[in-house]
């Protein structure tokens, strides 16, 4: 089915498609950075970091399902797959290890 085979092609797995990618450290900061002289200013301030967390939690669980079911690729793919890496949404993804599996 062609429809079906286009759909699987323009999938984004979860990407933002907003347009440009965004970069949360500079969101995140800049928010942290407004002023909270004033009772408005700081609900301002409030409502802007809680906007930032929110939409970086669900980028980041978006990016995780995404990564878990293998529709973005590692920047390592000849490395041990232990140690893949991968970016999403401009999130930085890496596998986590447990250290009592990693003794044995």
């Amino acid at each position: 089915d062609l429809n079906r085979a286009e759909d699987e092609l323009g999938a984004a797995f979860g990407m933002d498609e907003r347009g440009a990618l965004r970069d949360w450290n500079e969101e995140y900061q800049s928010c942290r950075m407004l002023p909270t002289d004033t009772l408005p200013q700081r609900v301002v301030r409030a409502r802007a970091l809680t906007k930032v967390v929110v939409d970086f939690v669900e980028a980041a669980t978006r990016g995780a399902l995404a990564i878990a079911r293998g529709h973005v690729p590692p920047l390592n793919p000849t490395d041990d797959p232990s140690t893949f890496v991968y970016v999403f949404n401009s999130i930085f993804f890496s596998l986590g290890m447990d250290e009592t599996l990693r003794r044995r």
